[in-house]
């Protein structure tokens, strides 16, 4: 009997240790990455063709490219060579009406082949995409 009372004692201490609250949880809170440093953007003067690079790429990246009617374009260049170009289209939607001056920026670059091209990074289309496609004009020192 002795030893049943023992057994049951053994098995009611491990069930009973497996039922003490958990540790809260740890609160993380990420950190936005640090972007790399970049010492200065000046203004660069797009050349035409480049200016048409830029209007090609954007342009087919929209629903109905044949409605596409551009703004301002601004481009800036880094001490690297980067050239970061942003500007303003207006274009039909889903339902063809005009959605409206979108902010776009890119990269332009030359590729393997020798030829330029444009890597659209961002469109506008909701508020909240507008406003960050704005920003990271700004931060490229471009005011649009």
């Amino acid at each position: 009997m002795d030893r049943v009372r023992l057994t049951a004692s053994l098995i009611l201490f491990c069930v009973m240790g497996g039922c003490q609250s958990p540790a809260p949880p740890t609160t993380y809170t990420p950190s936005a990455p640090a972007l790399p440093p970049v010492s200065s953007y000046r203004p660069y003067s797009l050349p035409a063709g480049d200016a048409e690079v830029v209007k090609r790429y954007v342009t087919e990246s929209l629903k109905d490219p044949g409605s596409a009617t551009f703004g301002s374009v601004s481009a800036s260049i880094t001490d690297r060579g980067v050239v970061t170009v942003c500007g303003m289209v207006n274009s039909k939607n889903s339902y063809g009406g005009y959605a409206g001056q979108t902010p776009f920026i890119g990269i332009l670059a030359t590729n393997t082949s020798g030829q330029r091209v444009f890597g659209v990074v961002g469109m506008g289309g909701t508020d909240d995409q507008s406003t960050s496609v704005l920003s990271l004009c700004q931060r490229n020192g471009i005011a649009t």
